[in-house]
């Protein structure tokens, strides 16, 4: 059995749980970058208050592997509270956690870094606060982290399938249920990454376009600025 013959038998089944992931990381993005983005400009803000403890619970969070995160809010955290987990809500806060934590841990170096004298060359030229902030702050910033934040979407997008492991019907789970009912191994796991490398590949190009633009910029902004 090839991989288009399981695809095409399985179809319904395998866009049921391709379904279920892309919620999954939809979520996590959704709601992952903008609180992570929140939380850089809050901890630039005030850096001993937010900053410190941010830093502290990311560099915490990053060192433990995702599945052992999901794990505890999944099996000790809902026993120590008195309630049931629902496995697909686990899952999708534990990706908004790392996902949030992850583009704070992006975006707050790139505010802290930002060159002063684009704003300083704003004042100069009689611009408010606003527009310098509109026409100059946040253009440069989504250009620079557009391409890192992208990428850890990606990764975010992959670690759904951990979800599979407490029960979540996603597309991974799918797939090792065909392949426990017509033990074809190879073949199922193909179908896996095929439908993964379909959604993540325009992704990852797009990202790859990304950092190529930046350098291209930033080569002719140097060059502009020896002339």
């Amino acid at each position: 059995m090839n991989i288009w013959h399981l695809l095409l038998e399985n179809r319904v089944g395998l866009a049921n749980g391709l379904l279920v992931t892309v919620q999954l990381a939809s979520l996590a993005t959704g709601i992952g970058v903008p609180a992570g983005i929140a939380l850089a400009v809050l901890a630039c803000r005030f850096p001993r208050a937010i900053g410190t403890p941010l830093k502290v619970l990311t560099f915490t969070t990053t060192s433990v592997p995702i599945l052992c995160l999901l794990f505890l809010f999944y099996y000790p955290v809902p026993f120590w509270l008195g309630i049931n987990a629902e496995p697909f809500f686990v899952t999708a806060f534990t990706l908004c956690l790392v996902n949030c934590l992850g583009t704070a841990a992006i975006v707050t170096p790139a505010i802290v870094s930002f060159p002063r004298g684009y704003l300083d060359a704003a004042k100069l030229c009689g611009l408010t606060q606003t527009t310098t902030t509109f026409a100059i702050t946040l253009p440069l910033l989504v250009l620079n982290l557009l391409a890192p934040v992208l990428s850890l979407q990606v990764t975010i997008f992959q670690a759904t399938i951990f979800g599979s492991l407490i029960s979540v019907n996603d597309v991974f789970r799918i797939v090792q249920q065909i392949n426990s009912e017509n033990y074809q191994l190879i073949p199922s796991y193909a179908v896996l990454a095929v439908l993964f490398l379909l959604l993540c590949a325009p992704i990852n190009l797009s990202v790859v376009f990304l950092r190529r633009r930046l350098r291209y910029l930033r080569y002719a902004t140097e060059a502009g600025a020896d002339v």
